[in-house]
Formats: structure tokens, C-alpha cells, sequence
């Protein structure tokens, strides 16, 4: 998965992307930043599942969702 985007500090900034399979996904920055540009990235941040194993979790651990 690859994606380019233009960003305004301070500004929402809404990326959406349609996933053809569950699992935890990893987002790298691949703007050069400096020496340590390429570090930055943070694993496992998007975490796509069914919407059954949503619903699952969500029964299981009573979460409640806050608009």
C-alpha cells in the first residue's frame, strides 16, 4: 500500500482508503525530513478487520462510541 499526501499542519487532513483484506498496517513517511527522515514510521497503527469481528470486540469489551 502506497499513498502520497499533502498535509497542513493544524488542519484536518482526511485520507480514505478501501482495504481488500484484514490486518494491521504500517504508516511510513517517505518525505525527506532530514538525517533521521527515515524513521519515521509507526507500525501496526491501522488495524482493519470484518465488521463481525468488530461487532465482537465491541460486544466483548462494552466499548461505546463517541461521536
Amino acid at each position: 500500500m502506497a499513498f502520497q499526501m499533502q498535509v497542513v499542519p493544524g488542519h484536518k487532513n482526511d485520507l480514505v482508503w478501501k482495504f481488500d483484506k484484514s490486518g494491521n498496517y504500517t504508516i511510513r513517511s517517505t518525505e525527506y525530513s532530514g538525517p533521521k527522515g527515515g524513521n519515521l514510521f509507526a507500525r501496526n497503527v491501522v488495524v482493519v478487520a470484518s465488521e463481525t469481528a468488530i461487532a465482537k470486540l465491541m460486544s466483548d469489551n462494552e466499548f461505546i462510541i463517541k461521536d
